[in-house]
């Protein structure tokens, strides 16, 4: 397998998640290579957005920038960088001090553009206190789900990321009875059990066999808090962009005019597309990107 590893490893206790903007186009490829080596034989994971790309003038099949989706009530935030960085471990000081060390590698040709520190809680459950990542693959099909299978060696065992920054408004939340709290998502807290939702129902709305095709991702998503406020780092893997996108879609009601009922109290801050390149002996394969280095 020549995935990075730390897609499909479950959750650690904490996490940084990084992504950068460029600030030097002839310093990319030194800085990739730099945190490739920083990174070699490492659960952590890289991920390359379309601004990085576009500025060395290649393509990565199947990447493309975040979409817009939009309806006449809001419109989700498009934040798209150039490079995604997702430290993992148990230790909270250990990832801080790493955290430092890639800034540093990648600082000749990129500059933080945002910084959230995820953390396990209650076992794996969001800050409302419902479970993450209900429905995930796993094994094999963990595999299928977010690896791409694909001939041509540059884009075999890659994989495509979509993330978000949700805010959670605990006033609105916490002002609901548990009851409307469970027909938003469709499950009852204190079991996880799926029950006869709303169709505005989360559960509902996200159902990934429900599409066609099905639109299956492997999530690792985590919760966040800092003084921008608290809520829920979703991460979504997935061996293409579809899969987000039709699930999104449908969140939005592009179809039936009925928005995902998770928006009645959280709403995305972020959002943005990356690929995650390929292993070759422990370090990132680069070279569909830096076919040609500047």
């Amino acid at each position: 397998m020549n995935c990075q590893p730390g897609i499909l490893a479950p959750t650690t206790d904490h996490a940084i998640y990084l992504e950068y903007g460029i600030i030097s186009i002839l310093s990319i490829g030194k800085s990739l290579e730099t945190l490739s080596e920083e990174l070699k034989d490492t659960e952590h994971i890289v991920g390359i957005g379309t601004p990085l790309v576009d500025a060395l003038n290649v393509k990565v099949p199947g990447l493309k920038a975040f979409s817009e989706y939009s309806n006449s009530i809001f419109n989700i935030p498009i934040t798209q960088n150039a490079l995604f960085v997702v430290l993992r471990g148990n230790d909270a000081g250990q990832l801080n001090n790493l955290a430092i060390t890639v800034n540093k590698a990648v600082s000749d040709a990129f500059a933080v553009a945002d910084k959230t520190k995820g953390f396990e809680y209650q076992g794996g459950r969001d800050l409302t206190g419902y479970e993450n990542g209900t429905g995930n693959p796993d094994g094999e099909e963990a595999i299928s789900t977010a690896i791409v299978n694909n001939g041509q060696k540059s884009l075999h065992g890659s994989s495509y990321v979509s993330i978000q920054r949700w805010v959670h408004d605990f006033d609105k939340f916490n002002a609901m009875e548990q009851e409307e709290q469970d027909k938003r998502i469709g499950r009852y807290r204190n079991t996880n059990a799926k029950f006869d939702a709303p169709r505005y129902a989360h559960a509902r709305k996200i159902a990934q066999e429900s599409f066609t095709p099905e639109a299956y991702v492997l999530r690792r998503s985590m919760p966040w808090a800092d003084d921008r406020g608290r809520g829920l780092f979703f991460v979504a893997f997935s061996s293409s962009l579809r899969a987000f996108d039709v699930q999104m879609k449908s969140m939005m009601g592009f179809e039936d005019d009925i928005q995902d009922g998770l928006f009645d109290f959280s709403m995305p801050a972020t959002g943005a597309n990356y690929w995650c390149p390929p292993l070759h002996d422990g370090k990132l394969d680069l070279s569909l990107v830096l076919s040609e280095k500047p």
